[in-house]
């Protein structure tokens, strides 16, 4: 695999898979249709839509001045490659674990005790392990994140979705 050097890309279509996956961490410079630029590090490039997601840091330390920006394939021009950075920024890692960040560990088993005992209350069938792991998996089809609340829910059936997330918003504050 050859490495990625300052390189400017016309058109991310005609890149390899191989190639893509290289992108991820680099810095890029895009310009887009409409003349703007957009400077950041390729977090990943979704390999259908050849959607770029970039993380983006405007000078500071401040968390207003960074974020994340999704730029669909249409909208670029072109991709200019700065470099290759090791990883991707901190922040970046931190961005995604934010709503977890507000709780403590006690306060998080506490919660999911909880919610363990409320969902068995309720006779909603959960995976063994639950106790043990970090995420709560109800059995079938989704899983219950820290911290545990209606906004924590990821799964692919809708409607148990929806029944649990009301479930959850149900339970006793105590």
């Amino acid at each position: 695999m050859a490495t990625v050097e300052r390189k400017t890309i016309e058109n991310i279509r005609q890149i390899s898979p191989e190639m893509l996956a290289q992108l991820i961490n680099c810095f890029v410079h895009i310009t887009l249709e409409e003349k703007e630029e957009l400077s950041g590090w390729i977090c990943t490039i979704d390999p259908v839509s050849y959607t770029i997601v970039i993380a983006k840091d405007l000078e500071g330390t401040h968390e207003e001045n960074k974020s994340v920006v999704f730029v669909m394939e249409k909208a670029v021009k072109q991709i200019y490659v700065v470099g290759k950075v090791g990883n991707e920024p901190s922040w970046v890692k931190n961005f995604a674990f934010k709503k977890k960040a507000n709780h403590t560990d006690e306060e998080l088993r506490k919660r999911k005790e909880k919610l363990i005992k409320w969902l068995e209350k309720n006779r909603v069938p959960i995976l063994a392990d639950s106790a043990e792991t970090e995420n709560i998996r109800v059995v079938g089809s989704l899983v219950i994140e820290p911290p545990y609340d209606e906004n924590s829910c990821e799964g692919t059936n809708e409607i148990v979705l929806a029944r649990i997330r009301k479930l959850l918003c149900s339970m006793p504050i105590e």
